[in-house]
């Protein structure tokens, strides 16, 4: 995105009145008077009830909905914007406004940047600078300006000193400060935590550090230890009305809460000019006083834009923990996709209005920008740089992320076996073994979302075991990761080690120092084996890595996996019956405790919750497939019938369970068309839609084959896709190869496939025929 300015400065004209001045525009300069809100109740009552108002539409975690106080008259934010909007632009500032806009609008890469210069030491400038200025509100095209990236609103403080020096070049280095005294609302920081890791995760030029301990002192070392470029802070903040002070609340030595004004924490952080960019998800951060006599540059963000940060994001209201989230993961996606810091301001005001579309908490946050515009390092790969052959050749697998992580708990185990495997080896292979049904795919898409981690996920079922189609793969992630110079591949790439071995070289020469590279591979024991010469690696993995390179695999115990290479190995097993994989089990289950299915359950049968928890664990044997089944059937309905004592023992024993069911409601029903259903499944080579099921089955009656992926639904996956015309189109195909290995011993899979090429013939005669 590119963005032309539109600067227009907005103080007093001397002469007890106000005035508004373009200071930069594409048409030119222009004055014009400005009339601020005038409501009857006076500015500051009409400030206070507009920010009871955007606070009171949010859904709040820990505090209570804010109300309009007694005696004052409510304000609508939707008019308030729109008031300010005709107060701003008129006359000469409109027309270069409407002018600026419409150039700005024939181009569809380019947005108008609003730029409003406040003095909040000009006498009487504080009531202006405190205005909600990103409520700006055009009535006419129904637009809220600083909710679009087409038209972000920057607030520029008028503070003396040197222009805000230029972008960086990576790596970048993120400072994030966790402060949460004892005592006092609770915040979910882990949650933000995790959601920041997860936007920068896909950035391999960023680091990332943690400040739990947040007080002063650790943070004044932690800057003094490296050149950081961004701090965020998560925590507490608010502003003290009556002695005009705004405040963050860290901890002193003991846990306990320490309010630091504004002014001091920007003296501690002006010794560090690389800092570009203060986050403050904290309420109340970007206030300003709303009135005279008090320290103008008394709130926190004003503060630190006084003392000199580039950029400070901030909160003008208090804001929910729900809305805080949202916006920071959206906020540092945008970053890490290469977005300017105002263009990543308003995808996160966006999202919180996704989030709650009648709502106007996403006002709250509020941008300051010191900086000639908001790109504030450089060099960092966006995807649009990328070339389209190389991001073609990338496999996306967001769907299986998606899916597996969804309600993950437990494997601190393993995560922390990795973290030790990359700390004290200088390059190597890590395997994390475990039998089928243990949770591997699960665990290796948490590392991927955790960490964002290049990756490659083998899947028997769609056919994705090939060498080529991991190197491929590989490549072009890493290619594109890291801003490779390659815009294709060369047919070299896909024949052996070689080209990723270079490519992995180049990778360690340009890492940050403390930055590993990971390469994770999933399902090991799924690749072709035939597919590569004998003595060779699966899929070609190379046997020498350079420094600070790892490659991750999950897979199968057993020979047909071995690696043979010169560099450290490491195996981390995940057992069934080993403690650390029982107690996350036992976790698994008591998150479905909450469940309406499970209580009704439960209730039927007068079964404690305790009981069941331990009865769950010893049944599932240690597998989280078993619980994957088992605990969506409970809570469905679907095993109301049978006791606790008469739940199956194992994955197997399910499958046998299920298998049993079906197969003796009724015989000829289970030959005709529930057999041949799961059959044609089982032996299709990727993912297939309804219409090939029912040919390849040869069930004639369509509302036979319907009946019958619905019955066999729990072990089914969907993949949802569009046809060539554009409709949705859903494919089947069988959910865990351990289930595939259990038809096989169970049915004639061969014979089943000579029946589905038969059928298709059938098929294709009848139509050539026709």
């Amino acid at each position: 995105m590119r963005y032309e300015d539109f600067s227009v400065e907005i103080k007093t004209d001397g002469h007890g009145g106000y005035a508004s001045r373009v200071l930069h525009s594409s048409a030119g300069g222009g004055s014009a008077p400005f009339h601020p809100p005038s409501p009857p109740d006076g500015l500051a009552a009409w400030m206070q009830a507009l920010e009871a108002a955007v606070v009171g539409t949010a859904v709040r975690d820990f505090a209570p909905v804010q109300a309009t106080p007694a005696g004052i008259t409510a304000v609508d934010p939707t008019a308030a914007g729109g008031d300010l909007y005709r107060h701003l632009f008129v006359d000469r500032v409109g027309d270069r406004f409407a002018y600026s806009r419409g150039r700005a609008d024939a181009d569809a890469e380019t947005g108008l940047r609003l730029r409003l210069v406040l003095s909040p030491a000009d006498d009487g400038g504080a009531a202006l600078a405190a205005l909600p200025w990103e409520l700006l509100y055009d009535a006419e095209q129904r637009l809220f300006l600083g909710r679009s990236r087409l038209s972000p609103v920057v607030r520029c403080l008028d503070v003396p000193g040197p222009q805000a020096p230029p972008p960086v070049e990576p790596p970048l280095r993120v400072l994030g400060v966790l402060a949460l005294p004892r005592r006092g609302p609770r915040l979910d920081l882990e949650a933000e935590r995790r959601r920041v890791e997860e936007a920068w995760g896909r950035q391999p030029l960023v680091e990332l550090t943690w400040l739990a301990a947040a007080d002063l002192e650790a943070l004044r070392r932690t800057l003094r230890s490296a050149p950081f470029q961004v701090l965020h802070f998560m925590g507490h903040g608010g502003f003290d009305e009556a002695g005009g002070e705004g405040a963050l609340l860290f901890t002193d030595g003991a846990g306990a809460a320490r309010p630091v004004p504004g002014p001091l924490l920007a003296g501690v952080l002006r010794d560090f000019p690389t800092l570009r960019l203060v986050f403050l998800n904290a309420c109340e951060t970007g206030r300003l006083p709303r009135r005279a006599g008090v320290d103008p540059y008394s709130g926190v963000a004003a503060a630190l834009v006084a003392g000199g940060i580039p950029a400070v994001v901030a909160m003008q209201f208090p804001i929910s923990d729900r809305a805080a989230l949202t916006f920071s993961r959206t906020f540092y996606t945008a970053l890490s996709d290469g977005d300017p810091v105002d263009a990543a301001v308003a995808e996160g005001r966006q999202a919180i209005h996704r989030q709650a579309p009648d709502g106007f908490e996403w006002a709250t946050p509020v941008l300051f920008l010191r900086a000639a515009d908001g790109h504030l390092v450089r060099g960092l790969v966006s995807e649009a740089r990328v070339a389209p052959e190389i991001r073609g050749l990338i496999t996306d697998v967001s769907e299986i992320i998606d899916e597996k992580t969804r309600g993950f708990v437990g494997r601190g185990f393993v995560f922390a076996a990795a973290q030790r495997f990359l700390a004290e080896a200088p390059r190597g292979y890590l395997r994390i073994e475990g039998d089928p049904g243990i949770g591997k795919t699960a665990l290796a898409a948490e590392l991927v979302r955790r960490h964002g981690h290049v990756h490659h996920f083998n899947r028997r079922s769609e056919g994705i075991v090939r060498p080529e189609a991991f190197l491929a793969n590989v490549c072009a992630q890493l290619i594109a990761a890291y801003g490779l110079e390659h815009a294709t591949l060369p047919p070299s790439a896909l024949r052996d080690a070689g080209f990723l071995s270079g490519l992995l070289h180049e990778v360690s020469r340009r890492l940050p120092a403390a930055r590993p590279c990971v390469l994770l591979v999933d399902a090991l024991d799924e690749a072709d084996g035939d597919a590569v010469p004998r003595g060779a690696n699966p899929l070609f993995l190379p046997a020498h890595l350079p420094p600070r390179i790892y490659v991750v695999v999950t897979t199968r115990p057993g020979p047909a996996t071995a690696l043979r290479v010169d560099v450290p190995i490491s195996t981390v097993p995940v057992e069934h019956d080993s403690a650390a994989n029982l107690a996350d089990v036992r976790e698994l289950v008591e998150g479905w405790l909450g469940r309406p299915g499970i209580g009704a359950y439960l209730a039927a049968r007068s079964l404690g919750e305790a009981r069941f928890v331990d009865e769950m664990v010893q049944r599932s044997g240690g597998n989280f497939m078993y619980l994957s089944y088992l605990l969506p059937a409970l809570d469905s309905g679907r095993l109301q019938q049978i006791t606790l004592q008469e739940l199956p023992t194992g994955l197997l024993a399910y499958y046998e369970q299920h298998w049993q069911l079906l197969q003796g409601e009724d015989e000829a029903a289970w030959l005709d068309w529930k057999l041949p259903v799961l059959e044609t499944l089982a032996v299709a080579a990727e993912p297939i839609p309804f219409d090939l099921v029912a040919i390849g089955s040869g069930v004639g009656d369509r509302r036979r084959v319907r009946r019958a992926l619905d019955l066999w639904r729990p072990f089914l996956h969907l993949v949802e896709r569009r046809d060539e015309a554009g409709r949705p189109l859903t494919l089947y195909r069988i959910y865990h190869q351990s289930f595939r290995e259990f038809l096989a011993e169970r049915t004639d899979l061969g014979r089943a496939e000579g029946r589905l090429l038969e059928h298709f013939l059938a098929a294709t005669e009848g139509a050539a025929g026709g």
